[in-house]
């Protein structure tokens, strides 16, 4: 038996617009959430599924007990 898990950082979908249009300043919350990432910005949902399909496949079948992080460098430096 594996275990892997994928841990995503925010990701342009209908529910984070939701939440950056309940925040009362979309603009202001979505520039916070961009700039706490190394990369500025937030995954496209295709970014997620990419680790999703790569933990499902065969080429992962050497791994287990792990973390895939895809967080555009949110959690860089800091224990997870």
């Amino acid at each position: 038996m594996r275990a892997i898990c994928v841990c995503p950082g925010p990701i342009e979908t209908d529910m984070m617009r939701q939440s950056l249009e309940a925040s009362g300043d979309p603009a202001a919350t979505r520039k916070v959430w961009e700039a706490y990432r190394a990369l500025r910005r937030v995954a496209q949902p295709e970014e997620v599924a990419e680790a999703i399909l790569f933990a499902a496949s065969p080429r992962s079948s050497f791994m287990t007990g792990n973390l895939i992080v895809v967080d555009g460098g949110g959690t860089m430096g800091k224990r997870v």
